[in-house]
């Protein structure tokens, strides 16, 4: 089991929110780095959301990836068309999501330990999914998420 950073804007985390929350993706783009890291049944995505830059939940992969095409994180053209299914183990209300700067995160996460946090070093760690993540990071999100 690994973890891999899933990103989600506050706009694709409302519609994960309001869906069956059966179902993630990424753009297709990612598709070679999926097959080469091999993510599938068991690895789990900590998942945050930019622009408010918090995590928000941890889904558990159910499945290999597959294409679809039908619409689920927006009304159409959906752009998230390489696809797991996934169960959420924790998915909190944003209002109730761990901003980053929250120090127990901050002072530990690989890429912000020692940083002040007027430093925006770190904002490169956030702007790709899936991404591998080091396993004692992923364990310290959903710990906290937990």
């Amino acid at each position: 089991m690994r973890y891999y950073l899933h990103l989600f804007s506050p706009e694709t985390a409302k519609a994960f929110t309001d869906s069956s929350q059966e179902v993630s993706g990424f753009r297709i783009s990612r598709r070679t780095y999926v097959e080469n890291q091999k993510i599938g049944p068991g690895d789990k995505f900590i998942c945050y959301v930019t622009r408010i830059q918090r995590f928000v939940g941890v889904l558990e992969v159910q499945s290999n990836y597959y294409i679809d095409k039908k619409p689920i994180f927006t009304s159409e053209n959906d752009p998230f068309i390489l696809r797991f299914k996934v169960k959420p183990l924790v998915w909190l209300p944003l209002e109730k999501s761990i901003p980053i700067y929250f120090e127990e995160l901050w002072n530990n996460l690989f890429f912000t330990k020692g940083l002040a946090k007027n430093n925006l070093k770190w904002t490169h760690m956030v702007r790709c999914s899936p991404w591998l993540w080091p396993q004692k990071d992923g364990e310290l999100i959903e710990n906290l998420l937990v």
